[in-house]
């Protein structure tokens, strides 16, 4: 047992099944960045890698001499880590990029917002442990170098660079957190895509959020508000530059996606959807609805109900046809407030707990709430790039969910499939189910998530579909299981003509099996220590694994988990070997119960 910080094994080389004749140039590029940025972090951290294996893999990335990423760290001796370079946080981002590109901005009214801009080259990497006085204060200063700065009209550079080229286009990002999400992105466009230009927006949702909890923070907060009415946008357009043009909108925030769509309305942008602003995207009983009526296709039986009366009725249609009920608010995210009914009173309990409760991400209560049928059979989940209509598959996932600690919709592995590993008329019918959905509901562009449950009786049966990213950490897997991710296809969308898009197939094929294990806590009470970290760093298929801060520290009350948002953390997996995949993964399954021990468990 112990509370100890992790040093991850890495897999071994031969996971990779990735050549530089396969890919463009800008994909491998980028998982090549990513692994130098990656391995430079772990030699500051823990000095697992020698300095002279950094050196060596970077004389053979710029001198083109290597021709796998296989080869490359067979060369070094070691293995490619996970983590991406992190650019720089939105606080930081708000903070040196919130400016403007027009020089007649000094007579703009300062009610205008923002706008806060990125564009240039990447800053370099943070100085190394121990840099201190005028070096790390000068490394600190480069991290402008090309940037927007707060208040200058013109990228700052110093005297013997070259001058940036003015920005064509625009890439709108919108409540970008996360450094493998949103910020992710941001710096693949800064670094690959010259002549575009990041601009950052805030959800009104979130820049509330943030205005409550960070009040220090609030000229950051303004200055990436979305700017309304015709004078304001007006002026917010000029300080971007009246030729750039606005390309499109990406959403990272689930609780942004309706001002997302307001947004590539009012500033028009160039690729919207169809309709542009559409509430069946997010309404569970609409989106439904919406779906049954323009396809035609199988959707779940259900029922809007706005009196207990009638949500009691509708489910006791649902038992005494010997089906369970679920009872969940018309809008939400993961499994929050989502109650799995088999009695009438637990109709009543799970109305009980909705009815009066704050709608997620908008202004109101909960005053009705919407009954299903409980779909049983297999899980699915694709995650769908689309441009301009045409849809691509960027990874198809199989859900492992199950009963445990009360909770009926636990999460214990996220599995990558194809149409070889899986039943391939299985596959092709998800596939085609969930095209038929977003055509529906009009997603033209960008990246969405869609949850398919396959039937025995009518086949493939929506759950939902999410018009954002999947949210978790998938582009390692998807880099090393199937060459490219869903990032790089979203800014092939937005970005590149129609021959670069025809490339990407339109169904991945894996190379390598790979999954996310979600950790699921069982326990109840203070933290007093974790078990069977060595067992999992052992084990021969580990990518990479996260225990959650809670979950990791001494004295911190921890509840079992009852959701994917209560995991306790989550361990990566990939291998040639896709038993050795599902050996690990069973036998991490066996250790859950007793990986964390509480005071109680002592008899303390």
């Amino acid at each position: 047992m112990t509370i100890l910080s992790l040093s991850h094994q890495q897999p071994t080389a031969n996971l990779f099944g990735l050549t530089l004749d396969t890919l463009n140039d800008r994909r491998c590029l980028s998982l090549l960045q990513r692994c130098l940025c990656s391995i430079m972090t772990m030699w500051q951290a823990s000095r697992c890698c020698s300095l002279n294996c950094l050196f060596v893999l970077l004389i053979l990335w710029l001198s083109d001499s290597v021709c796998s990423v296989e080869s490359l760290f067979a060369t070094i001796g070691t293995s490619p880590p996970r983590r991406t370079f992190l650019p720089l946080g939105l606080t930081d981002t708000l903070r040196l990029r919130a400016g403007s590109s027009s020089s007649s901005s000094t007579s703009l009214a300062s009610s205008c917002p923002g706008p806060v801009i990125e564009y240039g080259p990447l800053p370099p990497p943070p100085p190394p442990p121990g840099m201190e006085g005028d070096e790390q204060n000068a490394s600190r200063q480069d991290k402008t170098n090309g940037q927007y700065s707060q208040d200058g009209l013109q990228p700052q550079q110093e005297s013997q660079q070259e001058p940036l080229p003015p920005p064509t286009r625009a890439l709108i990002l919108m409540d970008s957190f996360c450094p493998y999400h949103g910020l992710y992105m941001a710096s693949t466009v800064r670094q690959f895509y010259p002549g575009v230009m990041v601009v950052h927006l805030l959800s009104d949702y979130l820049r509330g959020f943030l205005e409550m909890n960070e009040p220090e923070n609030n000229g950051q907060w303004e200055a990436a508000r979305i700017p309304t009415g015709e004078a304001e946008i007006n002026e917010w357009k000029s300080r971007i530059g009246k030729d750039v043009e606005l390309v499109g909108v990406y959403c990272e925030s689930d609780s942004g996606l309706a001002d997302a769509e307001k947004v590539r309305q009012t500033l028009g942008v160039s690729c919207q959807d169809d309709p542009v602003v559409l509430e069946d995207r997010r309404n569970k009983y609409l989106m439904n609805e919406r779906v049954a009526k323009m396809t035609g296709l199988p959707v779940v039986r259900q029922k809007m109900c706005t009196t207990l009366e009638q949500a009691k009725e509708f489910a006791n249609d649902l038992f005494d046809r010997g089906i369970r009920a679920v009872v969940k608010p018309h809008r939400g995210v993961a499994t929050e407030s989502v109650f799995l009914c088999e009695t009438t009173n637990q109709v009543v309990n799970a109305w009980d707990a909705i009815i009066g409760t704050s709608i997620y991400a908008e202004v109101g209560k909960h005053n009705s709430v919407l009954v299903q049928e409980h779909l049983v059979g297999t899980e699915y989940a694709v995650d769908m790039v689309a441009r301009d209509g045409d849809y691509k598959a960027a990874a198809i996932w199989r859900y492992d969910k199950g009963r445990v600690n009360d909770a009926p919709f636990c999460y214990f592995r996220t599995q990558l499939v194809d149409d070889r590993n899986d039943s391939a008329e299985t596959i092709r019918a998800v596939v085609e189910y969930v095209q038929a959905s977003l055509t529906a509901l009009g997603v033209r562009w960008g990246q969405s998530h869609s949850e398919v449950i396959v039937t025995r009786d009518r086949g493939p049966v929506l759950v939902e579909v999410n018009c954002r990213q999947h949210n978790m950490d998938f582009a390692p897997l998807t880099m090393l299981c199937i060459g490219y991710s869903a990032w790089e296809m979203t800014l092939d969308a937005f970005l590149e003509n129609d021959k670069v898009w025809e490339t990407i197939p339109k169904l991945p094929q894996l190379r390598n099996a790979g999954c996310m294990v979600h950790l699921v806590n069982y326990a109840t009470g203070k933290l007093s220590g974790v078990n069977h970290l060595e067992d999992i760093e052992k084990l021969e298929s580990i990518l990479d694994m996260e225990i959650y801060p809670r979950y990791f520290t001494p004295g911190a009350e921890i509840v079992p988990t009852t959701d994917i948002r209560t995991d306790a953390g989550w361990v990566q997996l990939a291998s040639d070997d896709a038993q050795q995949v599902e050996q690990d993964y069973r036998k991490i399954v066996e250790w859950m119960p007793t990986m964390f021990e509480v005071e109680n468990d002592r008899g303390k």
